[in-house]
Order: structure tokens, then C-alpha cells, then sequence
């Protein structure tokens, strides 16, 4: 059986207050978090995509997407 990946706390961005948080709003945040500071960021936050590399060279791109009903499809 296999096992599904839950998300690491350290993952979760939470915000102070229990409102809803719009896609550019938490796009500023998370640039304005860990921006191109850290020698691993090759690519930053941008369009659909960034790209990091591990310690022993990798590269990783990380790229999310939302599908809403009612909103981009009915």
C-alpha cells in the first residue's frame, strides 16, 4: 500500500488572522520570505515555476496549479 505524502509544518505558510489570502498577496509573502536570498535558488518565484538546487547539485523545479469549480471550469 502506498503511502500518501502529507505536507511538513515547516511547509504550511500560515497567516495571523483566519481571512483568506489572494494568490499575488501570498506570491508577495512568499518572495518577500525567501526571495533569491539563498545560494540554492536558481530560478525564483515567478509566472508558474522556481527552480532550487540540492546540496549535492540537483536541480528541483517546483510548480503548483489550482483548478476551482464555479470559477475555471463548470
Amino acid at each position: 500500500m502506498s503511502q500518501i505524502n502529507q505536507p511538513s509544518k515547516a511547509s504550511t505558510v500560515r497567516t495571523k488572522t483566519r481571512h483568506a489570502i489572494h494568490e499575488f498577496d501570498l506570491i508577495r509573502a512568499l518572495h518577500k520570505r525567501h526571495g533569491r536570498q539563498s545560494p540554492s535558488v536558481i530560478q525564483g518565484i515567478g509566472d508558474d515555476a522556481a527552480v532550487i538546487t540540492s546540496p549535492a547539485g540537483q536541480w528541483t523545479v517546483l510548480t503548483t496549479d489550482l483548478l476551482t469549480e464555479g470559477i475555471h471550469f463548470d
